[in-house]
């Protein structure tokens, strides 16, 4: 008998739940982009052996900003709570981000600055019922470090083994990521200005690598 739900969580269909929710994310964000005037360049690596499924760019005001990705999708009534990537990929690609955690930081602890998008859905027999997103990279998570967001877990841990130089992966646990709008994970992974619009409750200002506690409310589901 034929089962959406059943087929979707079958790895024989693997490719095709793949292309249907990393379509709709591909969706969302040229829907957001056009909103603002801004076209975005979406594009994945031919092979499978980058480490990253998804570049994104745009270009405005003679800024060119790129970013990569890796997407995670995982059914809503899943069990699986945390999902393994290479250090390097998620490590910042500027000293200045790593002296907010690591003031001795040095170029030797760099990396490609990745972001990670987890594409959440809830199916049942005939129909895709619900599609959140959930975002993380490495400046989300020094808003757990200053405890601009709350995290259960210990931040320091996860950057002692973030920065264990044994070329490696780490784990990273939902609850290191942020449930966004589209707008909301286009303003953390910076390509828009942090502030741009009041998004629900959504107020976040971001000056030098400095957070300014006084200036920034966020409201969010984590």
């Amino acid at each position: 008998m034929n089962n959406l739900n059943n087929n979707l969580l079958n790895p024989s269909f693997s490719k095709d739940k793949e292309e249907i929710f990393n379509y709709k994310l591909f969706y969302d964000i040229k829907i957001s982009g056009l909103k603002r005037g801004l076209d975005f360049e979406i594009s994945q690596p031919i092979i499978d052996n980058k480490g990253y499924d998804l570049i994104l760019s745009s270009y405005e005001d003679g800024r060119n900003n790129i970013r990569r990705f890796q997407l995670k999708t995982v059914s809503k009534k899943s069990k699986t709570k945390s999902w393994w990537i290479n250090k390097s990929f998620f490590k910042p690609n500027e000293v200045r981000d790593l002296a907010m955690v690591m003031p001795n930081a040095n170029a030797d602890n760099i990396g490609n600055y990745g972001g990670v998008i987890l594409i959440e859905y809830d199916a049942n027999e005939e129909n895709i019922q619900s599609v959140n997103y959930y975002y993380t990279d490495f400046m989300v998570t020094t808003l757990f470090h200053h405890k601009i967001l709350k995290y259960k877990g210990d931040i320091m841990e996860f950057y002692k083994n973030l920065f264990t130089d044994d070329g490696g992966k780490i784990s990273l646990k939902k609850g290191m990521f942020v449930k966004v709008t589209i707008d909301q994970l286009l303003e953390l992974s910076t390509f828009y200005p942090f502030g741009y619009k009041d998004i629900n409750t959504w107020k976040f200002f971001y000056y030098g690598n400095t957070f300014d506690r006084e200036q920034t409310t966020l409201n969010c589901n984590s």
